[in-house]
This record gives structure tokens, C-alpha cells and sequence, in this order.
């Protein structure tokens, strides 16, 4: 079941699991499907699960931020509070607190007003968070909970997804275009020769953020979605978001000899998202974002 926090109802879960903390205020920062996030005393973020199945997603990164946090070149999110739940409690006492971040959401818009030295001291950042997590030890993440995604599968999985929703809203030559994109991908055996890292995995513009003032990236949010794979799966977002120029840029600061077989790559990883955004549960009922997952997704099929 689903629970959906109020302002009042976060506040007095907080004032209960810390009664020496003076909570003054309490307003709503945004909420995803799994997750409801608020603002308290305008200086911290107290983020409280939206499911039970959330939890085993929340407690990974519980387990990890600290550890990237004290690696990364970019500002992660510092935990300082941590709700504890009791026998019989409900999952709602189980929430993180931390200072929040500044800057706000470097999303397509926001990147596309940048200039050139921008881009390319936001692509620089970028590139040593993600060195950061290629190098993390898998052994450890493993440990700490973090399993392993199965590209191939998810993959083959989302392509099927597509098929049985969106295509019949495309035009024979964008199936034929996603179909060739994917198909590329999975007849490469090239694809699947990596050495398995530590992915964010949901490296999307909503979760960068960009400090107008300093003009530099100032964080990147929401861990909780970590995952062992295919270190360029995590150029997915900034590629659908930003362009192939995110990628050049990022080719420029880190060369490649692959760089056609990344493309490649990016390409299936970012139709299959988009298929994703597409069919995902909460999109189903909100016109808007499966008009903009098709746009995408048309966008792509190039």
C-alpha cells in the first residue's frame, strides 16, 4: 500500500524519532513513486519511503552514500539522521535526513543555457564522480547489498515491452529504428565484454544538480537505485538528456578507443529507457509523462 505523507504527518515523524531536534518548519520538496522528500527548517532534506518495497532500496544506501560521499569530487548527500524502525512499526519510521544541497535540477533546459566553459567543467565533474564509482570495489558493494544488473536481459525484457505498448503508437519506421538500435546491441558481443562497477544506475538530470552561482555542478542525489554492471550504462541519462554532445565533451576529457561501440551502446540503453518511462506504473496514469516518454522515444528513433 501506498502511503502518501503529509507536511504535518512528516513533521511529527521526525519530532517523535528525534525529540531533541527542533523542527520549525516542514514543506514538501517533490515526490517520485518510491520516495516523498521535504524540506525542513529550510536546511535539511528528510526523504521517507512511499512502500514497504522500498525499504531493501533505502537501507542499500544507507549502507553506501557514506562511503561514496567521502570518495567524490562532486557533493553527495551526508546522512545525519536515520529513522529507526521498531517491531510492528510502520515503514514510514525508516527515513533518512541530510543537509541539503544547493543548486537545483540540470536538466535539459537548464543545460542548454549553459555555456561553453559550463558544459565542459560540468562533463569534467561528472567524469571523475562516475571514475569514483568504476572504481569503488564491486566485492565491497556486493557486501553492502548492492546486486548486479543483467543488461542483456533487461534489455531483451524492455524491447518485448515496447512491442506488447508503445509501438502501436509508432510509425513502422521508428519500430524499425528501435528495432535496429536494440538489435545492434545485442548481436555485439563487444557489448557485453566490461569489467563489471559500481552504476548509479538512475544518473538522470533530476538527480544533477547545478549551482547557478558557482556555475558548477554542486551534487547528485538518489543512491538508491545502485547497482553492479556496465559502467557506461550510467552515461544513459546525461546522453538522453543533454545530447551526443554530452559525449563528445566527456570523449574530449576521457578518450576512448570504443567510441562507436559507446554509441552503440547508448543508443539501445536510451530507447529501452524510454519504453521504460513509457510503460512505468505511476506514468500510466499521468498523460503528460507518457507524451513526453513517446516524444522521447520518437526523439530517438532516428
Amino acid at each position: 500500500m501506498r502511503a502518501v505523507l503529509a507536511e504535518n504527518e512528516a513533521g511529527e515523524l521526525i519530532r517523535e524519532a528525534f525529540p531533541d531536534f527542533d523542527v520549525r518548519s516542514v514543506r514538501l520538496e517533490g515526490a517520485g513513486w518510491d520516495n516523498r522528500a521535504f524540506t525542513v527548517n529550510d536546511e535539511l532534506v528528510f526523504r521517507f519511503p512511499q512502500f514497504e518495497q522500498v525499504l531493501p532500496y533505502l537501507e542499500r544506501e544507507i549502507q553506501i552514500l557514506p562511503q561514496l560521499a567521502a570518495l567524490s569530487p562532486v557533493p553527495l548527500p551526508r546522512i545525519e539522521f536515520i529513522g529507526k524502525r521498531g517491531r510492528n512499526q510502520p515503514f514510514l519510521r525508516r527515513f533518512v535526513g541530510y543537509r541539503r544541497l544547493a543548486g537545483a535540477a540540470l536538466d535539459a533546459r537548464t543545460w542548454n543555457r549553459l555555456s561553453g566553459a559550463c558544459r565542459e567543467r560540468a562533463v569534467e565533474q561528472l567524469a571523475g564522480f562516475l571514475e569514483v564509482l568504476r572504481d569503488f570495489p564491486v566485492d565491497r558493494a556486493s557486501t553492502l547489498g548492492v546486486g548486479r544488473e543483467h543488461h542483456r536481459k533487461r534489455v531483451l525484457d524492455l524491447l518485448e515491452t515496447g512491442r506488447s505498448s508503445v509501438f502501436a503508437l509508432l510509425s513502422a519506421c521508428e519500430r524499425e529504428s528501435i528495432e535496429g538500435a536494440v538489435g545492434a546491441y545485442l548481436d555485439d558481443e563487444a557489448c557485453f565484454d566490461y569489467r563489471p562497477a559500481l552504476l548509479h544506475a538512475d544518473l538522470a538530470g533530476e538527480h544533477i544538480l547545478w549551482d547557478a552561482v558557482t556555475e558548477r555542478v554542486s551534487g547528485i542525489l538518489d543512491f538508491g537505485d545502485v547497482v553492479i554492471g556496465d559502467p557506461d550504462f550510467d552515461l544513459t541519462g546525461p546522453y538522453a538528456e543533454y545530447g551526443p554532445e554530452f559525449i563528445r565533451l566527456l570523449l574530449r576529457h576521457r578518450p576512448r578507443k570504443d567510441a562507436r561501440l559507446l554509441f552503440k551502446k547508448l543508443n539501445a540503453f536510451a530507447v529501452c529507457g524510454a519504453i521504460n518511462a513509457f510503460a512505468h506504473r505511476p506514468n500510466q496514469a499521468d498523460p503528460a509523462a507518457r507524451d513526453a516518454a513517446l516524444a522521447r522515444l520518437r526523439a530517438l528513433a532516428v
